[in-house]
């Protein structure tokens, strides 16, 4: 085989916003973590664990030797991905009522005055979030997904964690992503995660960790393939002749500049189908470095 595969449980440790879009005072959050965003985190992760400060050089690392799929919550009992149905979007088998509802939280911010100490005019905004605990029960939630690691001589598996090498220091996958912090927020201590779980897979049927399809691989690319009537769960490159109902965004975010710094280059696939959105044929995408998909024609 090429290409190792994981699954990977994230204990949340605070609240969680994954910026999505704004609605008068209200910033949206997204309701899973996009393989962009994890693989941004687990790149910060790289260079403070190995003190090499190159974050564009470990970013590339990272993007060439691993696959980052979507993370999604669960409540320890259902794995909360999203399909589009007659009765309109899902998220496991609860309605998106339902699962808000469960599991989303928002809070008011403003920006105060230093001379009146008041709030200012105009600042007044509201911050949707994933809660750590559910509102039913107060169980605490977490967050799960899938990771592909290619299969290099200087990468050396133990058990189910794996040691890798990079820039002549060597970790343990578990390491790398023991404590990660992911999305927006973040210097108000939003999107604290800790690794809960980490288990190699040998299955290529992913409905065994609660995911739809089945992987193959190549040497140099991983393969998801969902039957007609399943939803994908990662974003899917809008191209011809895909043949699939749900709704469609134009995805974007942010990577490093070498001149400006965190967050300042615009990346984006396009137009994008969205996580939920239901083929009708058996199709075969190919997981990029993103965490994107696109189908292989």
């Amino acid at each position: 085989m090429s290409w190792f595969l994981y699954s990977v449980t994230f204990r949340l440790k605070s609240p969680l916003h994954i910026g999505y879009h704004k609605i008068m005072h209200l910033m949206r959050t997204r309701l899973y973590v996009p393989g962009r965003t994890l693989w941004g985190a687990v790149t910060v992760r790289l260079v403070q664990k190995t003190g090499k400060g190159d974050y564009k050089k470990a970013g590339q690392f990272l993007k060439e030797q691993m696959r980052f799929g979507y993370l999604y919550l669960s409540d320890g009992e259902e794995l909360f991905i999203p399909k589009y149905t007659e009765e309109g979007l899902k998220f496991g088998g609860v309605s998106l009522y339902e699962f808000e509802k469960k599991c989303v939280h928002s809070i008011s911010t403003t920006s105060i005055d230093a001379y009146s100490l008041s709030a200012e005019e105009e600042t007044l905004h509201h911050l949707e979030h994933i809660n750590p605990y559910s509102m039913d029960d107060s169980s605490p939630l977490s967050l799960k997904g899938l990771l592909w690691v290619k299969k290099l001589e200087s990468f050396s598996e133990q058990d189910d964690d794996l040691s890798l090498k990079y820039e002549g220091a060597r970790l343990k996958l578990s390491e790398l992503i023991q404590f990660l912090q992911v999305g927006g927020e973040r210097k108000y201590g939003f999107g604290r995660i800790e690794l809960s779980k980490l288990k190699r897979v040998d299955d290529t049927k992913l409905e065994t960790e609660g995911f739809y399809g089945e992987w193959s691989e190549t040497k140099e690319s991983v393969n998801v393939i969902i039957i007609a009537g399943k939803p994908v769960w990662a974003h899917v490159e809008c191209v011809p002749p895909l043949k699939i109902e749900g709704e469609i965004e134009i995805f974007t975010g942010r990577e490093w500049d070498n001149r400006k710094g965190a967050g300042r280059a615009i990346s984006s696939p396009g137009l994008c189908w969205v996580p939920g959105s239901v083929v009708k044929e058996n199709t075969r995408f190919e997981v990029m470095n993103s965490g994107t998909w696109r189908i292989i024609i």
